[in-house]
């Protein structure tokens, strides 16, 4: 049998004679790719087009040879193709270019898969989409359709608010439109004059790696195209202005004409949108899709701008595995505005984010101040810049923090903006930028080109507001760690001052010294934030220096930032060190997504909350006390439903503290090493034979055999998601090479098959080990080996998708190692091991794991070693005789048995039996209507994340 793959040009050939056919009984006829000559109505001179598609009525053509001429209204719509790997945004504003150009009715830009629709009636857009999630048969006949009945007036097309969303589709596509010629351009011509800087210094690692070189290089190139789309769009919210004295922005005929427009604008003012001169060094050939963003911009009317859309765009810039590293998410605008109308009640407050990013928190207080005011000037735009002040260590995103102010009005002057660029922690309040322990400098006007020092201090504020970068110290570079820690010697809150902090409680810590007596901070978290190791004495470091005022989550969204994929909350709390705290703090949970439509209404309503429960349709709300927050290790424990089953767990006469029981004897697997290479059986090989001294692997592709001795393996666990059963015997084995080892000739090929395969260089902790070791990177996990803690017969899963896992923990016979997603615990007896791992698979810990562990997203869950000792958990050392032989008959009941995921093993029964023993050898008191809360909680629980996820 032959099998042929369908191509790009083969779904392209499809499309074009499916759509011809179906135009042709309407009078109507197809040309692809034609040369269009026309007359430009703006500078009366001959312009040629090439667009992908033309559509006309048929009547309507003269034809000699292949020159086709058109009478009046004879164009119907233009089409404007890409890829479907391409978005279809991509080819959006050269369609509606050539649609103008052609007095065309419509136009439309499609992958084939996906198909936008736009039209202009009465000089108001209207747009539709039809998006499909893959390219089949099926979704080119349904983009023709849909194609053919907006022209046929079959479907009508609905005039569309320009909302944030579609704003940022339509740029994203102007910047793609640009970015194949600027990828011509040489990086190194435009990290000067773009000034382009990802706050490198926070992941050296990342930055130095040759894949991510090509990221960055990447992203540079991004960057330059988004600030020039930034620059023609800024002229024209300019140009249309009805005072503007600019003149319109229109075609051009030389990239020197573009450059012209902006500087003009730049004899005034605007350096820090026009100081970048780097429409200069686009090729000529960019011109035909400069023109095009031109006039999409014109007829889009896009001047309506005034939210942090820019920003947006901005936020996808950043290389993904850097983002994920130094955790660089920004807030959402609904979020930013919430916080925004909780904490101002005042037009006089001064605020400041010192980590201001593009500047999305910084607007909304803008426009919370403004709105206090009875009407607008140039005098109040002026006013609230100078108690408005940001800052960032990264100048594009000051930059971009620079402009969203600057477009809050945008014919005044922007001389006042007061944007830091810098490490906030090297700033210290009263103090000037020359004081500024690595001499970085604060500007009055931030640009990517003129970046001027300037005699400004940071004065006490009344409201700090701020979403932190999340970043775990241990992903800092060691120099910056120091730098922190210095930076901490002369602060008020050393005592709190934890090494092991994530940046975002440190930075919380020195806002503290920025804040006046009675003001507000005002943050977005991570969820983990108050239930950490660390959590504990930032719990402590607000309850005796503020009133926790507000903390808030959301029952159907995961996070509050753009393209976040953990938990995330909303922290405001008022300063009164030295205050008595009486009052309770909310714990507010929000039951529908968070709009800038309903931010206004909630938080009204929320302002109006008494310190009691409440429900409604929008949110769930429970007052608590100083006193209970401070006796609660995990605060996230207030935004749940479940707290009186909670309460009778804990109130449970046989129930213990992890870490009074498992003490130090718990250590994490084995990771961040070439699993293909020192696990066996892998990707690669097979094991075919295992003899008393030594196993034969077959590799999978070439057949090859080796033979490896067993002194060199030591039995391991891989990876949870590869066993469904509790008791487990181990089907894997780690290699472990002595550095002096003598290598035969099959271990000699094994290393050499891999180094070839680049293993030796996949993991930068193998690197750095074996560096200061001095050894060969092959023995990696002999390093490993010597240490005994990594040795045990309890295996307790601490990474997992609770929708989908199967299992909590393992038990093996006997003491072996495993893999990185398994927490080991060693040092137990053999029946304290199987009573220990029925505990870790119960329904009882299955629903702790749900309260105390750390949402990452939708239904996946970790818990640390440090979260695990925190636990709550069964009191094995007073068990009765008779209580443990019972838990010990149930666990050679389930130790073999093959279980489904565990909201199956709810819904089929087949767990009943272990979780009542538990809860029985617990005392709880009416066991049987426990566990049935408990049932119903972690089942539905999980559902509503599975749900969410899905979202």
């Amino acid at each position: 049998m032959v099998h042929f793959k369908l191509t790009e040009k083969s779904y392209r050939k499809e499309f074009i004679e499916k759509l011809s056919t179906m135009l042709e009984p309407k009078g109507m006829v197809l040309f692809d790719d034609p040369s269009l000559s026309y007359i430009d109505k703006e500078n009366n001179k001959r312009k040629t087009h090439f667009p992908d598609i033309v559509i006309v009525i048929k009547d309507k053509v003269v034809r000699d040879g292949d020159i086709i001429s058109l009478g009046s209204e004879g164009v119907v719509a233009v089409i404007e193709t890409k890829k479907a790997s391409k978005g279809v945004y991509d080819g959006f504003n050269q369609a509606i270019s050539y649609m103008n150009s052609l007095n065309a009715n419509q136009t439309f830009a499609t992958n084939f898969k996906d198909v936008v629709a736009f039209q202009l009636v009465d000089n108001r857009p209207k747009i539709d989409e039809r998006l499909n999630s893959k390219l089949d048969e099926k979704t080119i006949n349904s983009t023709i359709d849909f194609i053919v009945s907006v022209i046929t007036k079959t479907t009508e097309l609905h005039p569309v608010e320009l909302n944030d969303d579609l704003i940022v589709k339509i740029l994203e596509g102007a910047v793609f439109d640009i970015l194949e010629y600027i990828k011509k351009i040489e990086s190194k011509e435009l990290e000067e004059p773009l000034g382009f800087f990802f706050a490198k210094k926070l992941d050296s690692e990342i930055v130095s790696s040759s894949k991510n070189k090509k990221e960055f290089d990447l992203a540079i190139k991004k960057g330059t195209a988004y600030l020039i789309i930034n620059q023609i769009l800024f002229y024209h919210i300019l140009s249309t202005e009805a005072t503007s004295k600019y003149k319109k922005l229109i075609e051009i005929n030389n990239i020197g004409e573009l450059q012209g427009y902006f500087d003009r604008v730049l004899e005034d003012d605007y350096k820090s949108i026009f100081g970048a001169k780097i429409a200069k060094f686009l090729p000529s050939e960019s011109i035909d899709a400069i023109n095009s963003i031109i006039k999409a911009v014109n007829i889009l009317g896009l001047q309506r701008i005034k939210h942090d859309i820019l920003g947006k765009i901005f936020h996808g810039l950043i290389p993904q595995e850097l983002r994920k590293r130094i955790a660089a998410y920004y807030t959402s605008n609904a979020a930013a505005q919430l916080l925004a109308e909780l904490c101002i009640e005042n037009k006089d407050v001064k605020v400041l984010d010192p980590a201001c990013g593009s500047g999305t928190l910084l607007v909304a207080s803008y426009q919370k101040k403004r709105d206090l005011y009875l009407h607008n000037s140039e005098e109040i735009h002026k006013k609230l810049l100078t108690q408005i002040i940001g800052g960032d260590i990264s100048i594009f995103a000051a930059h971009l923090a620079a402009i969203h102010l600057a477009l809050q009005e945008p014919l005044s002057f922007t001389d006042e903006i007061h944007i830091i660029l810098g490490d906030f922690f090297s700033l210290s309040p009263k103090k000037t930028v020359l004081d500024w322990i690595n001499q970085s400098k604060i500007v009055k006007k931030v640009s990517a080109e003129d970046i001027r020092d300037a005699e400004f201090s940071v004065p006490l504020v009344d409201l700090i507001i701020m979403n932190p970068p999340f970043t775990r110290m241990e992903l800092l570079d060691n120099n910056y760690k120091r730098f922190i820690e210095n930076s901490f010697e002369l602060s008020n809150n050393k005592k709190y001052f934890q090494g092991r902090m994530g940046l975002h409680a440190l930075f919380l810590l020195h806002a503290d010294d920025f804040l006046k007596q009675d003001g507000k901070i005002a943050a977005v978290l991570p969820a983990s934030t108050f239930y950490t190791s660390y959590g504990e004495q930032l719990s402590n470091f607000f309850l005796a220096n503020y009133n926790i005022d507000y903390l808030i989550t959301s029952d159907v969204e995961t996070a509050f930032s753009e393209q976040a994929t953990f938990k995330e909350i909303l922290f405001v709390a008022t300063k009164n060190k030295g205050k008595s705290k009486a009052k309770k703090t909310l714990f507010i949970s929000l039951k529908k997504p968070l709009t800038l439509k309903n931010t206004k209404e909630l938080s009204h309503q929320i302002k109006k909350l008494d310190e009691e429960a409440y429900e409604d349709n929008l949110l769930r709300v429970r007052a608590v006390t100083q006193k209970e927050l401070a006796q609660e290790k995990n605060w996230m424990i207030f935004t749940e439903e479940s707290t009186k089953t909670y309460k009778k767990l804990l109130q449970s006469k046989n129930i213990v503290i992890a870490e009074d029981f498992i003490k130090e004897n718990i250590a994490e697997g084995i990771r961040r090493f070439p699993i293909n290479f020192f696990f066996l059986p892998n990707k690669l090989w097979n094991i075919t034979e295992e003899k008393d001294k030594s196993i034969i692997i077959k590799h999978k592709n070439t057949s090859e055999r080796l033979l490896i001795s067993k002194k060199l393996l030591i039995s391991a666990l891989r990876k949870p998601d590869e066993y469904s059963t509790i008791g487990l015997e181990p089907k894997h084995y780690i290699l472990t090479i002595h550095p002096n080892e003598r290598l035969d000739k099959d271990l000699q090929r094994y290393i050499l098959l891999a180094e070839k395969m680049g293993m030796d260089k996949e993991s930068s902790t193998l690197l750095k080990s074996i560096k200061k070791e001095n050894i060969p990177w092959y023995s990696y996990t002999y390093l490993l080996r010597r240490n005994p803690k990594i040795f045990g017969n309890l295996f307790i899963i601490y990474k997992l998708r609770l929708n989908t896992a199967k299992i909590m923990a393992h038990y093996t016979k006997d003491n072996i190692t495993g893999g990185g997603m398994f927490l080991i615990l060693s040092g137990n007896s053999e029946e304290d091991a199987k009573i220990l791992t029925l505990w870790y698979n119960s329904i009882a810990h299955i629903f702790l794991f749900l309260l105390r562990g750390r949402a990452i997203q939708g239904s996946f869950y970790e818990a640390f070693i440090s979260d695990i000792k925190k636990f709550p958990m069964l009191n094995i050392k007073e068990l009765d005789n008779f209580t443990r032989k019972e838990l010990l008959l149930i666990f050679d009941k389930y130790t073999k048995r093959e279980m489904p995921s565990i909201p199956r093993q709810i819904e089929l029964g087949v767990r009943n039996e272990l979780d009542l023993a538990i809860l029985r050898a617990l005392k709880i008191e009416n066991p049987d209507k426990v566990l049935k809360e408990l049932y119903s909680y972690v089942h539905d629980k999980i559902e509503k994340l599975r749900t969410e996820s899905i979202k």
